[in-house]
């Protein structure tokens, strides 16, 4: 029974998503080892940034000073005088805020100890890391997304095109919240299809439809507080 399991039953769709998901995991290594490269965008180091200081216990405060936010907190305050940690007026709070829990728990080492055998910056490589994990998961849910509107030959080929789509894991390398965002979307889109399937069936419960469009609500939110234009 346990082979059987295994090889026909509810064990084999379990082996099929281990050696789909191992898959990913072994293409994301590999795209690491060949194709990793530093920060290059602003956006991202800022971001990393306040992560860092959220993670050291200095709250959502920027050692990026920007004119505009210096205007902001002399109406808020009545004074720009820079005395203390300066508030982050600039960046959406839950990606650095998620950022910074991986920091607290990922081994991040901040300080570079050998200069003269430095190859890459550990913290860098790890939000690389932490982007590919949202990378994966939205890969995973545009499978189940496919899924339920066509068919599984159409959900493999989606999961697969996604998973070779080499902008999504130069994005993932970035340090943007490029990732996650798509994550989100996909998110999104799974709890609507979900709504509006079960809002046609006879006897379902409104309670649960009325706990799908506050799920919606509640990830449509997050999507702006990853990135504020996804407001629009």
């Amino acid at each position: 029974e346990w082979i059987h399991a295994l090889e026909e039953g509810a064990g084999a769709r379990w082996m099929r998503w281990s050696v789909f998901l191992l898959g990913l995991v072994a293409l994301a290594t590999l795209y690491n080892f060949r194709a990793f490269r530093h920060f290059s965008s602003p956006e991202a180091m800022d971001a990393a940034q306040i992560a860092r200081n959220l993670a050291e216990g200095k709250g959502f405060t920027t050692d990026f000073i920007r004119p505009v936010s210096l205007f902001y907190l002399k109406q808020k305050q009545g004074d720009a005088k820079l005395r203390e940690a300066h508030p982050d007026l600039a960046n959406a709070p839950l990606y650095p805020w998620l950022l910074s829990g991986w920091m607290r728990i990922g081994g991040f080492a901040f300080e570079i100890g050998d200069a003269s055998g430095f190859e890459a910056y550990q913290p860098e490589e790890r939000i690389g890391w932490f982007n590919q994990f949202w990378l994966i998961l939205a890969i995973v849910g545009t499978w189940v997304l496919a899924r339920k509107l066509f068919d599984p030959y159409v959900a493999w080929v989606s999961a697969a095109i996604l998973a070779g789509t080499d902008v999504l894991w130069r994005y993932s390398l970035s340090g943007l919240s490029t990732c996650l965002l798509v994550f989100l979307m996909v998110l999104l889109a799974l709890v609507l299809v979900a709504a509006e399937r079960r809002s046609g069936d006879d006897g379902y419960s409104l309670i649960r439809l009325g706990g799908l469009a506050l799920l919606a609500g509640v990830v449509t939110g997050a999507l702006g507080l990853t990135r504020y234009g996804m407001g629009w």
